[in-house]
């Protein structure tokens, strides 16, 4: 009996371990929201668009944002090193060579931008009812933002660390590797 009453414990630590894990990307993710309304706002009344259209919009710039940092950082943190040597002239990439890597790299990056995208509007889709549900029962917008990415945050950790970890690993391969 000892056995079931562990596992409820481990069950219940790990529920809250997932809660406050999630909390610091849930700030995160709320002021992100907060400034993506903002822009998605300024898109929908400028281009003309629906609210899908500037949200997937938003979601594109963010994740192009993120991993174009998230594909330069190695590179930024490598420069001390670079200069420690010179590159012998038979070694030495020509112009064209340093192009089509370029090319590469930004199309990667590119391709990778749409996915997280993608990938990540359900999400929105989630945060934009529950925030829309929580301002009819008379919530702060701010108040009803952060409890929205909160539980959007929360089921997206918690989907991520079941089902969606092969996933990730095999975008980030495919970033730096492929």
């Amino acid at each position: 009996m000892s056995g079931f009453f562990d596992n409820i414990l481990a069950l219940l630590l790990s529920i809250l371990d997932l809660l406050k894990g999630s909390l610091p990307f849930a700030i995160l993710f709320f002021l992100l929201a907060i400034f993506g309304k903002y822009i998605q706002v300024k898109l929908q009344k400028r281009l003309r668009i629906s609210w899908f259209q500037s949200a997937l919009l938003v979601a594109f710039l963010f994740s192009l944002i993120a991993v174009s940092l998230a594909y330069i950082f190695p590179y930024i943190i490598s420069l001390p090193r670079e200069q420690l040597g010179e590159i012998p002239a038979e070694l030495r990439p020509e112009l064209s060579e340093k192009f089509l890597s370029a090319t590469n790299s930004m199309f990667k990056v590119f391709i990778t931008s749409i996915f997280f995208a993608l990938l990540s509007m359900p999400f929105v889709f989630m945060a934009s009812f529950i925030a829309r549900a929580l301002e009819g029962k008379k919530f702060n917008k701010k108040v009803a933002l952060f409890i929205s990415t909160y539980i959007s945050t929360l089921i997206f950790f918690a989907l991520f660390l079941f089902f969606m970890e092969p996933i990730l690993v095999g975008v980030l391969y495919y970033l730096y590797s492929g």
